[in-house]
Order: C-alpha cells, then structure tokens, then sequence
C-alpha cells in the first residue's frame, strides 16, 4: 500500500500541490463504479490525517456501497467557477476502508458535529496527476508506483 505519506516522499512537489488543491474546499469529487459498472461522480469530504488522506461517507451512501463491490476510486479537485485557479488534481487508487479508532475519532472531530454515523476510508495511492493551464497551453505532472514521476 502507498499511503499519501509514502506519495509524499516519492513525489514531494506533486503532493504539496495536490494536498493545497484537496484542502482547499476540503472536499472533492469522487469517482466509484456502480452495481451495473457505470461511474458514479459524487462529493466528499477529504482529509488529512495521521500521514493518511482519508475520505469520509456517510455510512448506507451509495458511493460506500460502491466501494464495498470495487475499492477502485478516482479523486478530482474541484473547480468551482472560471475565477479558480485553472488547474486540477487527479488522484487514481483504491479505498480500503479503516476502523482503526485513533483514525476514525479525528477525521470524527474535523467533521459536522455532531457526526453523522460514517465510514472512513484511506486511499492507497496508485497514480496521481496535476493539470496545469496557462494562456491555452496544457502541463501534466504524473506520478505513478510503477513509473516514479514523469
């Protein structure tokens, strides 16, 4: 598993980007596959905890639902109007979903009080991608674990 620590030191660059665009809003656009393989695109609340970036669901939503048939997930940083800075991160990995209490207590404490009965999931990083554009012309950094930065 890459934990978004491990992105961290493999990609210092990327993740700085990418952490500031997540936190920004402190959600962001998730991607799962539904019962009948289609994508589903829903919100989700994103954090940053213990090393990890975890995602919190509320507990019987459909896109927990999802990840408990296919834990491939694809995370995008939102873009809310033209005004934003015209860039986007991309995440691409898997969900594995955590109980571990000391985790789950302090995604809990950064949530709506009181929370709503959820689940957390950590994402073990795959690939991830940071879009760029400037005057019409497009720059991509990816990362992924099989081929390093590029």
């Amino acid at each position: 598993m890459v934990c978004w620590a491990d992105f961290e030191a493999a990609a210092p660059d990327l993740a700085v980007l990418g952490r500031e665009r997540l936190e920004r809003l402190g959600f962001a656009l998730v991607g799962t596959i539904r019962r009948d393989g289609t994508p589903r695109i829903s919100p989700v609340e994103v954090r940053f905890v213990q090393r990890q970036l975890a995602v919190n669901m509320l507990r019987d939503s459909l896109k927990a639902r999802d990840l408990d048939r296919d834990s491939r997930i694809l995370l995008h940083s939102p873009m809310l109007s033209a005004d934003d800075p015209n860039d986007e991160f991309k995440l691409r990995g898997r969900a594995l979903e955590t109980d571990e209490q000391d985790l789950c207590a302090a995604v809990a404490d950064l949530t709506w009080h009181p929370p709503p009965e959820s689940r957390v999931f950590v994402l073990d990083v795959e690939s991830a991608a940071f879009v760029e554009w400037s005057k019409g012309e497009m720059t991509v950094t990816c990362w992924s674990r099989e081929r390093g930065l590029y």
